[in-house]
């Protein structure tokens, strides 16, 4: 009796193993043929997020400085690298070779008065292979330190990526493209970061990241661009515009919506000409008063670095020609077209003068000569060269 319980509970492991076993391998064929969810992937991202911590101001002012000094040693000893690098494994000449090795630039300085380049004793070559050594260690640890501060400060503002992402989701862009984008902002902001300003690097940071994802819904989610200044005042537009609908009781012309908004007409104008589009440009955007007006794009556009040279441009410019008399200013204004409608022939504008043709031509050169004068050209040089 108890042999046959035994055998009984045997076949029963047994047969308890086996639907163990087959169990495990259909589970393991589930996994295989069901592909891994984003969503998975999104919630094991986030889940890794946890157990990074927030950084206090005082250690991301001391994070800044490790990757500025970093960065400085960097640039420091992979110059002594190579330098010593040259010293030791380049070829000496030849006799009768006296053609500089071009390079490297910095060996020609240890050459002898004959132009080759002095030989290394056994000795001398050890000692500086030592040193060379030494040195392309200093220089790879010195990587390693600042690559490790910057990541410690990109880890700990993943999260504020995250955040700032959170408001744009379902809006056409996935949740995951939203936080790739950011933090491809994120990285931008700890490059240009510059602690000695004061400020904080989430609140410095913030910018970028909204900055990078709204560029990418410009343009991965539209085909038109719109001029980046316009962009960055449409919200604000928008908001002037359902507050006095619900105050008017109807649309609001452009003079009233310039005058509620402090936005200059010609802005305003330009702007609803944009938003002319057979798809509802009032989806929102995020939870800022955006809409997806704000995502019209423009192929012309230029960077916010650009638009600011423009302008610094044009106010040096402004400021070039307010050194001529005022009919010079305004002939070379008519005749390059600048603040004008278009360019004008030397005909057009002397009949503007009472001029003949020759004259305006005269007065022009004469003031063209003025504005090559070294003292005047020399603050707008920069921005030719």
């Amino acid at each position: 009796m108890e042999e046959s319980l035994k055998e009984f509970e045997m076949e029963t492991e047994q047969e308890i193993e086996a639907e163990e076993l087959e169990e495990l391998r259909l589970e393991q064929t589930i996994q295989e043929e069901v592909p891994y969810q984003p969503q998975d992937i999104t919630m094991e991202y986030l889940k890794s997020l946890e157990k990074i911590s927030l950084l206090t101001p005082e250690k991301e002012v001391e994070l800044a400085k490790r990757i500025k000094e970093g960065e400085r040693q960097v640039k420091l000893l992979e110059t002594k690298t190579n330098r010593l690098k040259a010293k030791i494994y380049s070829p000496v000449p030849k006799n009768g070779d006296r053609k500089p090795n071009n390079g490297h630039k910095h060996a020609h300085k240890a050459k002898g008065r004959n132009g080759k380049r002095p030989k290394l004793t056994p000795a001398e070559k050890r000692e500086q292979t030592l040193l060379y050594k030494k040195v392309l260690n200093q220089y790879q640890q010195a990587v390693l330190e600042t690559q490790q501060a910057k990541n410690e400060l990109i880890q700990a503002n993943l999260r504020l990526v995250v955040s700032i992402a959170k408001r744009y989701a379902n809006r056409g862009l996935s949740f995951l493209d939203l936080i790739q984008e950011g933090n491809l902002g994120l990285m931008q902001a700890m490059a240009k970061f510059d602690y000695t300003k004061g400020y904080k690097f989430s609140t410095y940071a913030s910018w970028w990241i909204r900055a990078a994802i709204l560029r990418a819904f410009a343009e991965k989610s539209r085909t038109i661009r719109i001029p980046n200044y316009l962009f960055e005042i449409k919200g604000k537009l928008m908001k002037s515009f359902k507050d006095l609908v619900k105050k008017l009781g109807r649309e609001p012309t452009s003079q009233e919506l310039s005058k509620d908004s402090g936005i200059p007409l010609h802005d305003v104008d330009k702007i609803l000409n944009l938003i002319e589009e057979p798809i509802s440009l009032d989806m929102p955007i995020g939870e800022e008063d955006s809409t997806l007006e704000d995502l019209i794009p423009d192929e012309k556009s230029l960077s916010p670095s650009d638009s600011l040279l423009e302008k610094d441009l044009v106010n040096q410019l402004r400021k070039l020609l307010s050194g001529l008399s005022p009919r010079e200013e305004k002939i070379l204004r008519l005749r390059f077209g600048i603040g004008e409608d278009g360019e004008c022939t030397l005909e057009e504008i002397g009949r503007q003068f009472g001029l003949s043709r020759e004259r305006i031509r005269q007065i022009e050169a004469k003031a063209l000569e003025r504005l090559r004068d070294p003292n005047r050209y020399k603050e707008i040089r920069e921005y030719f060269e």
